[in-house]
């Protein structure tokens, strides 16, 4: 983990090896199979409180943590964009559906600004791969959706027209 306060960067797994050696250290105690235990701590909730206990001094005198998210928690992240973009394709293609002609263009422009939020929830940027999103691959992050253009019952020219605006978004 990693801290900073202005230019300066501190590890905090260092701060907390060095407070640890600052600590006594136990006697090692043998365990039931007879092999010497580590017991620096008397337990794992000893040695997370004092990591906590750091963290909270370290960040009181200004320190801000700069770790990257956890993997289960980016996880949820993604998971949560990814139905976001899911939805996305629901709400359009059931838009689409019942609109006229004249209505696609501002159902279209709703979702291609939609998918630009989503796009940079996701680190990137507003259009990319939007034809591809919308008319040939469904692919938002890592998970497939339905293909809009593919799914929506229409003429070849109106579906035609859907590319194009795309392309020109």
């Amino acid at each position: 983990m990693e801290l900073v306060k202005g230019k300066s960067r501190i590890q905090l797994y260092s701060c907390v090896s060095k407070l640890l050696q600052e600590r006594k250290s136990r006697a090692g105690t043998p365990n039931p199979q007879g092999r010497l235990v580590n017991t620096s701590f008397a337990s794992n909730a000893e040695r997370d409180q004092a990591f906590e206990n750091r963290l909270r001094e370290l960040r009181a005198e200004g320190w801000i943590d700069q770790r990257p998210p956890a993997p289960a928690a980016r996880k949820r992240s993604e998971d949560a964009l990814e139905d976001a973009f899911a939805s996305l394709v629901e709400t359009t293609i059931a838009e689409l559906g019942r609109a006229s002609e004249d209505q696609d263009a501002k159902i279209w422009r709703r979702a291609i600004t939609a998918y630009g939020k989503l796009k940079i929830r996701a680190g990137g940027n507003r259009n990319e791969h939007l034809v591809h999103f919308f008319a040939v691959d469904g692919i938002a992050i890592e998970r497939r959706h339905p293909v809009v253009v593919a799914e929506v019952r229409a003429t070849k020219a109106r579906k035609a027209r859907w590319v194009q605006l795309l392309e020109s978004a």
